[in-house]
């Protein structure tokens, strides 16, 4: 039989020097793995909480002008922040810069709470999301470090994202609650205790392991650049947005100067003796398959969640709470997978029947998302999620782990941040593309279904289809038909036809998400069938040459 061989660092090589030991007994990794856990919930939770929070906080401190940046704020620096945290991790270690993180997403979480204006909550917001980029770099980075084994990664790789999946399915109830009872500000106040918790037991326990095969050398140019392009990137595609969608200047400019960047950046990085992402990680090809899985998911997953509800709010006429309580179930089949999946690929020793059988999931489950109408009830669309939501919950876990496995551990943090790098780039850049396509069909489309005598005033103010989901917008926009003729009955045949409308440009922006899964399967075929360690053998033989080589079936 063939086969097919990719180098894969030496055992017990670069071994941590002058660090904490690695926990051994069950109690010692429970108790190191809980800090990991604390801030993972910290970051999970923040990025669904605030969500409910925000038309309180619109009423608060007004300025609904910086409505969207609340959340783009939070994404630009999380985003820009993980390939450079998970570096400094390696250089200095996983504990020092984890703790910093936690640090630094609790002073942002007192500066939002504390938020006297809009533009005060942006910026303390921006801060926050520079410790929770940091946090998310490291916490998987630390789960290579304490355990060397495939096997026992992903037992708790899986649970770690069953944890951060059950944050995101209950930070929207949460949130609610919190801002009906305490208010608004205890959305932010709350991670302060549980931050403090987590400071405590990251600590007195997580080892704190550190390659001595690196030197102290920051890439200051190479953060610098890569920082820049990212922002760049997200900027333009959240004026994506707007109403002339992908012809607005600021958005090719924000492209050409990402691009710019990145140029430079790759000029850097292939001098700097310390580069914050190291090029040559690129040489593997686990990494690639592993990097271009989680750019797809994170562009279905996101895609999905945004733009079911629109569905079921828009086409459905169902409430916001309804089309909230569809995506539950989904997200729940993430976290049961998630946690399956680690512990089957434990028993099994490989990656790649996952991947693969996760990404097939997720095709199905785009195919059946084609086929829902204005007469699909809502519980069948919830069932069609729950098959994605089966997918996203086998594939998540099988990117970090098969990465974890070929890289060396002097390369751990920066190879693992570049797995979430590229999931936050694909969740960003995918809804943009959907968006987009969703937008300008929907607009084209309603000039097609709408009867010709419709007055251009009315349609002018379909151009958004938020009209359907707004009682408010529908009252401004019966003042205006009440105007004309028949203005009441011209009104209701008008919407009806909006839903049909915007039932078709959301199928059409689902087309693209099927198109992105059925890249992830590609890159999922393309993964290399790794045979897992199923434990630590670094202490069982003396460290073999940094040649010898991992056999794939």
């Amino acid at each position: 039989m063939a086969k097919n061989l990719e180098a894969r660092p030496a055992v017990g090589a670069n071994q941590p020097e002058g660090t904490n030991a690695r926990p051994e007994t069950p109690r010692e990794i429970l108790i190191a793995l809980s800090g990991i856990l604390l801030g993972i919930t910290l970051a999970s939770l923040d990025q669904t909480v605030v969500g409910t929070a925000m038309p309180r906080v619109i009423a608060d401190l007004q300025g609904f002008e910086h409505y969207s940046w609340v959340a783009t704020a939070y994404l630009l620096t999380s985003t820009a922040t993980i390939p450079i945290a998970g570096k400094l991790g390696d250089l200095f270690g996983r504990k020092g810069v984890y703790l910093i993180a936690v640090v630094i997403f609790l002073a942002g979480s007192a500066l939002c709470g504390a938020a006297q204006s809009m533009i005060w909550l942006v910026v303390a917001r921006g801060f926050q999301g520079i410790g929770a980029g940091a946090m998310q770099a490291n916490a998987f980075a630390s789960i290579g470090e304490i355990f060397s084994g495939g096997a026992q990664r992903a037992k708790w790789q899986g649970l770690i994202a069953g944890v951060w999946g059950i944050s995101s399915v209950f930070g929207p109830t949460l949130g609610g609650w919190l801002t009906d009872t305490a208010g608004w500000r205890w959305v932010f106040y709350i991670n302060l205790p549980i931050g403090l918790v987590a400071l405590y037991v990251i600590w007195r326990n997580l080892p704190n392991f550190r390659s001595s095969a690196l030197t102290r050398s920051i890439d200051y140019a190479g953060s610098l650049t890569i920082t820049g392009s990212v922002i760049s990137l997200l900027l333009a595609l959240s004026w994506v947005g707007g109403k002339d969608g992908w012809s607005q200047p600021q958005v090719w400019a924000g492209l050409l100067v990402a691009v710019g960047l990145l140029v430079v950046f790759v000029f850097i990085e292939k001098r700097a003796k310390e580069p914050v992402i190291p090029l040559d990680l690129f040489k593997y090809r686990t990494l690639n398959t592993s990097a271009t899985l989680a750019f797809t998911v994170g562009a279905v997953m996101l895609g999905v969640l945004i733009y079911a509800p629109l569905f079921v709010q828009g086409v459905l006429g169902e409430s916001a709470a309804n089309s909230g309580t569809i995506l539950t179930p989904l997200l729940l089949s993430v976290v049961f997978a998630n946690i399956l999946t680690g512990q089957t690929i434990a028993r099994l020793g490989r990656v790649k029947p996952l991947a693969l059988s996760g990404t097939v999931f997720l095709i199905i489950g785009t195919v059946l998302l084609l086929t829902i109408d204005a007469q699909t009830q809502s519980w069948v669309i919830t069932l069609y999620l729950m098959v994605i939501g089966v997918g996203l919950g086998q594939v998540m876990p099988t990117m970090t782990i098969s990465a974890q496995e070929v890289l060396p551990r002097a390369r751990l943090g920066a190879g693992t941040a570049a797995i979430q790098f590229s999931r936050s780039i694909g969740s960003t850049l995918g809804v943009s593309i959907i968006g987009t396509v969703e937008t300008s069909n929907f607009y084209d489309n309603l000039i097609k279904v709408a009867p010709a005598n419709t007055p251009p005033a009315l349609l002018s103010r379909l151009q958004d289809p938020q009209v359907l989901v707004s009682a408010e917008a529908r009252n401004q926009l019966g003042a205006i038909a009440a105007q004309f003729p028949n203005g009441t009955s011209l009104l209701a045949n008008l919407l009806q036809n909006a839903k049909t409308a915007l039932a078709s440009s959301i199928h059409s922006g689902f087309i693209v998400v099927m198109v992105v899964a059925l890249l992830a399967l590609v890159a999922a075929l393309l993964t290399p069938n790794l045979k897992l360690k199923l434990k630590d053998k670094a202490k069982a033989k003396p460290a073999e040459p940094a040649e010898n080589l991992l056999t794939l079936d």
